[in-house]
């Protein structure tokens, strides 16, 4: 699946897909990157717009992560955030992914030079610069987004129409 992504000029609304009777696939076509698409039951989990993902602060190249809900907090380091590795630094194609030690199921982008849109992971990473991290591309990215597409360059304090989010529940 494209995704919404393909050179649009505007993010969709949500509900797109809701007329979508299976659980993956798009309301017209999942090829031209012109129409939302369900993923699982996931509307635009890559494409449309970045989705913020809370619990993980940047410092430099250090990663440190949180892991109760409760306690996020944008461009904290402090407890009860802590720190789990490194990311690259840099902007290019992704090529290789670094899981934590401590975290094995969690990883970051440790090598953004020498993918392409056809090798390794397909997906665009940026990774120096910001505090915060957004992932999927949105909507005029291109080959750029995808499941992988991490953009790590914005701080907590950035907005723009491509920047979103996506609600999550989670049951007590």
């Amino acid at each position: 699946m494209y995704g919404y992504m393909n050179s649009n000029s505007a993010a969709v609304q949500t509900g797109r897909t809701d007329g979508v009777k299976t659980a993956s696939g798009s309301e017209e076509s999942n090829t031209d990157g012109k129409h939302a698409c369900k993923y699982r039951g996931i509307e635009n989990p890559w494409g449309n717009v970045y989705k913020w993902c809370d619990g993980i602060t940047f410092d430099g190249t250090k990663i440190y992560i949180c892991l109760d809900p409760n306690h996020y907090v944008s461009e904290n380091m402090a407890a009860p955030y802590f720190y789990v590795g490194e990311r690259a630094d840099g902007a290019s194609y992704l090529k290789e992914i670094s899981y934590f030690d401590k975290f094995p199921a969690l990883g970051y982008a440790s090598s953004v030079s020498g993918g392409s849109d056809s090798t390794y992971y397909c997906d665009y990473a940026v990774a120096y610069g910001g505090t915060v991290l957004c992932v999927g591309g949105y909507w005029y990215y291109g080959t750029f987004g995808g499941l992988w597409s991490w953009y790590g360059s914005l701080d907590a304090s950035s907005a723009g129409s491509s920047d979103g989010g996506r609600l999550c529940y989670k049951p007590l």
